[in-house]
């Protein structure tokens, strides 16, 4: 995808004592730019090991040629694309973690392909950054995508849209699964019940709930916004009913979603789990 293709976030984590992240201003956005885009960076015999012990010398070749290459198509192509692109990056310094985001802005994020940029721009960015002093580890973070409509097909068949289980009428019904999380947003379609009225959440049982017939508030009776706790338990039994009582079929309904749910909270507003719950 193009996102892949320009690696638009960076995560860079620097060696201790780093001269780069002191006191709480970053002003060396500019050096770093300018280090990337430099002939010094180009003229670096710059290589990795792959292989095995009886063809070192080759394989030192081949990967020294690979990221020569890199540099050529990237940071010193002719058409500069790479640079201009270089030259917009976004530094979101952590002086408290000693570490550095690069990002690509993005208002250009779709638009790099368009520009000319290649994957070689993406290399010649990790490249670059890889040889300073200063910098100990890098990661790419690569956007975080909800995939839950693919959950049911996953776990029954691994075939796209086959769901033999459900075929044979198991779904869940009649089944009450117990989970432990951040919390459960009880409003939310795929677990409210507009019919039965507010869920209680003093830990009894009523199962006359169309989804949750048991929540346990041990630690608070929420879940925070887009809170793993909702995830997870929709992801097991979620089934959407818009109006809370009629159920239609939804994009995130869960595995098992003719099952019922008993939730025990173990999550506070902040995200974090309450640790001593058997204490």
């Amino acid at each position: 995808s193009d996102e892949e293709q320009t690696f638009p976030k960076v995560f860079i984590d620097f060696c201790e004592e780093s001269s780069l992240l002191q006191g709480n201003t970053f002003d060396s956005a500019s050096d770093i730019i300018n280090f990337l885009t430099s002939e010094e960076m180009s003229e670096k015999s710059f290589w990795t090991f792959i292989g095995n012990k009886y063809d070192n010398i080759k394989s030192v070749k081949i990967a020294k040629d690979y990221w020569v290459s890199a540099l050529e198509n990237g940071v010193n192509a002719a058409d500069e694309a790479c640079k201009s692109l270089i030259n917009e990056l976004k530094f979101e310094p952590n002086f408290d973690e000693g570490s550095l985001t690069v990002s690509i802005p993005d208002d250009i994020v779709g638009t790099a392909n368009e520009l000319g940029v290649t994957p070689e721009c993406g290399l010649s960015l990790l490249l670059g950054l890889s040889v300073l002093n200063d910098v100990c580890t890098i990661e790419i973070v690569k956007p975080i995508k909800n995939l839950n409509v693919n959950a049911q097909w996953l776990v029954q068949s691994g075939i796209q849209d086959e769901r033999p289980w459900f075929d044979m009428g198991l779904d869940g019904t009649d089944q009450v699964v117990a989970c432990s999380d951040t919390g459960v947003d009880v409003d939310n379609c795929y677990f409210w019940d507009s019919n039965i009225g507010p869920i209680n959440t003093n830990n009894e049982l009523d199962m006359n709930q169309r989804k949750v017939v048991q929540y346990d508030a041990y630690s608070d009776s929420t879940d925070y916004e887009l809170g793993h706790g909702t995830h997870v338990a929709g992801t097991i039994l979620g089934k959407k009913a818009a109006d809370g009582i009629n159920e239609s079929s939804g994009l995130a309904d869960g595995v098992a979603p003719g099952a019922k749910l008993a939730f025990l909270d173990i999550g506070d507003s902040g995200e974090f789990l309450s640790y001593c719950v058997l204490c």
